[in-house]
């Protein structure tokens, strides 16, 4: 049961990567031609054809919508606000689906559900090596500091090429 599992798992991966292709291409024509990324009539039309109110179709229109954004517009992000939210905020840009993140101790609550909302993968300790080291302390990549969570366009640039992230809290 176990290998049946896995096999699935690569297989909704893969389907996933190749939404992600398609967003991608999708978030250019609407660049290059002007338009807005969000188009709520069509999320809802999607919601009605599938007949489904699954919340995963949520996290796969959010996820395209971050996608399309980080394709066109890279720039800086600071946002403000308590540190939970700063966290959850955090935990939703960080993931993707299949990331896995690296920790070094246990992470706050608000942080982990943000990443699994967005599919990410929290281990502790763990020997990945990972694509990319995110210190919120010196704040290369992203920074927290009291009220304010500081990411760099350079991550938001190569976010989507990323499959494990070494995060140091």
């Amino acid at each position: 049961m176990r290998q049946d599992l896995l096999e699935n798992t690569k297989s909704i991966l893969a389907l996933l990567e190749k939404r992600r292709e398609i967003t991608r291409k999708i978030g250019k024509i609407k660049h290059n031609n002007g338009l807005p990324i969000r188009d709520a009539e069509r999320e809802l039309r999607v919601k009605s054809e599938l007949c489904s109110n699954n919340p995963l179709l949520n996290v796969l229109f959010e996820a395209s919508i971050f996608d399309q954004q980080s394709l066109n517009s890279a720039m800086d992000l600071r946002l403000s606000g308590d540190k939970d939210s700063l966290l959850f905020a955090l935990g939703l840009i960080l993931s993707k689906p299949g990331i896995i993140i690296c920790v070094n101790r246990a992470v706050p609550r608000s942080l982990e559900a943000g990443c699994q909302l967005n599919g990410g993968h929290i281990v502790v300790g763990g020997n990945v090596t990972p694509d990319a080291v995110i210190d919120l302390k010196t704040g290369e990549l992203a920074k927290l500091e009291g009220e304010s969570l500081f990411i760099s366009a350079a991550f938001i640039e190569s976010r989507h090429r990323l499959n494990s992230v070494r995060l140091l809290l």
